[in-house]
């Protein structure tokens, strides 16, 4: 088997196969393997995407994200925070895709339970639960941004979507521990 990219997570691995296929391994309790089980997996097993091939990968502390040719986001595994973006809580075991209001993204980063997605004009939105506080369960916007349509402007401290800090520009620290809109 050859990959073609991999990204390692707390205790879960995801690759892209140069088959086609995504493939995890490691601890799954949550369902980061992506097949369908919280089984976990010492040798990499086929995640279970349903004829959408992803073009690449990141897996998080929990949970995993992966982006499919046209820029839609998929998310599957521990959803406490809302990382995964479908508008609940409820983990996933097989990827469901993000709910972006029509958003597409270039690149895509998970991290603890924090989810980001980076658009071609350069926007970054999050999902989960940010280092602030601050919890959504769908790429949003703040309050304080409502005039604005489907939107979230975040600065990046180290110019990087890999950073894990960043600053929510605009927003006062009282402001940031409130909840976030859904876009749609």
């Amino acid at each position: 088997m050859k990959f073609t990219q991999i990204s390692a997570g707390l205790s879960f691995s995801l690759a892209l196969g140069a088959d086609g296929n995504t493939y995890a391994w490691g601890y799954s309790p949550d369902g980061q393997v992506g097949n369908g089980t919280n089984a976990d997996s010492l040798l990499p097993v086929v995640v279970s995407s349903e004829g959408v091939e992803f073009t690449q990968v990141s897996a998080g502390a929990t949970a995993a994200l992966a982006l499919d040719s046209d820029g839609n986001a998929y998310a599957w595994g521990k959803n406490d925070a809302g990382q995964l973006g479908d508008g609940t809580t409820t983990d996933r075991f097989t990827p469901v895709r993000v709910n972006t209001g029509g958003v597409t993204f270039t690149q895509i980063n998970s991290a603890a339970s924090i989810s980001l997605g980076l658009t071609s004009e350069g926007n970054i939105y999050a999902w989960g639960k940010s280092s602030t506080g601050i919890p959504t369960d769908s790429p949003s916007r703040s309050k304080q941004m409502s005039s604005m349509k489907r939107s979230v402007r975040l600065a990046v401290v180290q110019r990087s979507v890999r950073a894990a800090s960043f600053m929510i520009g605009g927003i006062t620290p009282r402001e940031r521990r409130g909840r976030l809109l859904s876009p749609v």
